[in-house]
């Protein structure tokens, strides 16, 4: 079954169960990507924010993290 997502602007066409592709749709522009593809692309999104995060990091506060 086909969902719909919403945010801002921006509407996601997927599978239910998050599987195969997505349709991107804003305006009268869309796109079709795999969903693998978009985790990739947020993971890279979580991975750098975690890097600026622990550079930001008092080295105490880093060891406790750690530890």
């Amino acid at each position: 079954m086909i969902t719909q997502t919403k945010h801002g602007h921006v509407v996601f066409e997927h599978d239910d169960a998050f599987h195969g592709e997505v349709r991107i749709v804003k305006g009268e522009l869309s796109v079709t990507v795999s969903i693998d593809a978009l985790r990739a692309l947020v993971a890279e999104s979580v991975r750098y924010d975690l890097a600026a995060r622990v550079a930001r990091m008092k080295p105490a506060d880093l060891l406790r993290r750690i530890a």
